[in-house]
């Protein structure tokens, strides 16, 4: 029994076990209240365990506003020389994005300038009325002009009347802008392309690289010839002609895209460089076309040339052709000359190039 119930178990089996019973049933039968039982009744145990605050409560409660430490001035922290070098890189590239800013926007404006100056091209009227009908060398006449001794060459006593007016209209153009600037020279067309254009001649070949024939500062520029020519136009044996290679196809991007052209072979058997003066016309056909760094593709030479000398060039320029076409010349024969840049980074001086010989004249 020990083993089964504790001391208070045990002792309220026992009391019960020695109460006297009742005389009679109806005693039994009446419920006595219950009485609350006192605390002598309830064991306690043999060990109390004594409240103990933890070590965090009693600083808790000895913690007092003069406790908190009070906020002194904060120190101004040196720049340093990390600090001067990252603020300095700051500055740079603060100063390297607003100047890129304004190139950007003067660029974009030199653009628009220029473009609304050759887009008003294309809707502009003919300001000169027609010109007499042109007229062209007779045969004999054009043999000597070209210093040519080949016979057979066919010619024509008269042009038909399409030829006659367009050729007329060019030369309008061409004296359309003579009156807004005095220094064109001449307008040229090459067929099948963009190229149409008044060609300026200045005082060096700077003056009309970044400004168009009305004196507008522009990245595009004028299609100019270089300044060492001689002012009457016949009395240049090679003309030599320049112009940007503008990514909108504009000015001398044709000729870029005509060598990157599929078909340029069938292209070139058919293309004609035309040059209009106020006193006549002049048609080249395609003589030679490659790519080359240096100058010596753009070595103007006149009529005061050594025929020799000139015809050593036009073998030198013809063996770089890159295009396959028959021509025929000789020490008396004239080309013109086109160059435009070919915007290869790595080669900032190369260029393309393109011969025309010249094959007529008409004169006004």
């Amino acid at each position: 029994m020990a083993n089964r119930f504790d001391d208070y178990e045990m002792k309220e089996f026992f009391i019960k076990k020695t109460e006297p019973k009742a005389n009679n049933v109806a005693a039994d039968s009446v419920s006595k209240p219950k009485v609350a039982s006192t605390s002598a009744d309830i064991p306690t145990p043999d060990v109390v365990r004594k409240y103990s605050p933890s070590a965090f409560e009693e600083s808790l409660a000895k913690f007092s506003s003069a406790n908190v430490p009070k906020r002194g001035k904060r120190k101004k922290r040196k720049l340093g020389v990390n600090g001067m070098v990252r603020l300095l890189a700051l500055c740079l590239c603060l100063g390297l994005f607003v100047l890129s800013l304004g190139n950007i926007l003067a660029r974009s404006r030199d653009l628009a300038a220029g473009r609304d100056f050759y887009d008003s091209m294309q809707n502009r009227s003919s300001a000169i009325p027609s010109m007499k009908t042109l007229r062209s060398y007779n045969s004999m006449d054009l043999l000597t002009y070209l210093g040519s001794a080949q016979d057979g060459m066919e010619m024509f006593d008269a042009l038909d009347m399409d030829t006659q007016e367009y050729y007329e209209w060019l030369r309008d153009q061409y004296f359309h802008y003579k009156k807004i600037n005095g220094d064109c020279w001449g307008y040229i067309v090459v067929s099948d392309t963009r190229i149409d254009y008044p060609i300026m001649k200045g005082i060096n070949n700077d003056q009309y690289l970044y400004r168009t024939p009305e004196g507008t500062t522009s990245k595009l520029g004028s299609i100019f010839a270089d300044s060492s020519l001689k002012k009457n136009y016949e009395d240049n044996r090679n003309v030599v002609i320049y112009g940007h290679c503008m990514t909108d196809g504009s000015m001398f991007r044709a000729i870029k895209l005509f060598f990157d052209s599929a078909n340029r072979y069938t292209k070139a058997q058919n293309m004609e460089i035309t040059v209009v003066t106020a006193d006549a016309v002049y048609v080249y056909e395609y003589f030679s076309g490659y790519r080359s760094e240096g100058d010596e593709f753009a070595r103007c030479y006149s009529t005061a040339t050594s025929s020799s000398q000139f015809y050593k060039y036009l073998k030198d320029r013809r063996a770089l052709n890159t295009i396959s076409k028959e021509v025929s010349y000789d020490s008396k024969s004239k080309i013109i000359t086109l160059i435009t840049c070919t915007n290869i980074p790595s080669k900032p001086g190369e260029r393309y190039v393109l011969h025309g010989i010249l094959k007529n004249v008409y004169y006004f």
